[in-house]
């Protein structure tokens, strides 16, 4: 069995005046509590919109909406964003089927 950490990684990465979670590999239960790590971490210490880059995610699953979904209303309640950066192709389709693509602020390139 591989190590959690081999096939999941969240990084902040500070970019002019934005923070970015950019997330590679699978969110699922085991590695949904690092990425609202991220989230909060950022939420905490930024006064803008989290950027959270998920065009490295392979999977995502119920729990990994459930950060994303308690992020947006966490930061929605202080008038800022959590915005979904490329989304792959199986990320947008679980967004996709869950009914998020409309909830949640979602940018593709060259958006």
């Amino acid at each position: 069995m591989s190590d959690v950490s081999e096939e999941f990684d969240a990084e902040v990465v500070w970019q002019r005046s934005e923070a970015v979670v950019v997330v590679n590999g699978e969110l699922d239960l085991a590695t949904s509590p690092r990425l609202a790590a991220c989230i909060d971490e950022v939420a905490d210490h930024h006064a803008g919109d989290v950027v959270v880059d998920l065009a490295g995610v392979s999977f995502l699953d119920s729990s990994a909406l459930r950060v994303l979904v308690a992020a947006h209303l966490r930061l929605a309640d202080g008038d800022r964003r959590l915005v979904v950066r490329q989304p792959s192709d199986a990320t947008r389709s679980v967004l996709t089927v869950a009914g998020l693509l409309t909830t949640l602020a979602i940018e593709t390139p060259g958006h």
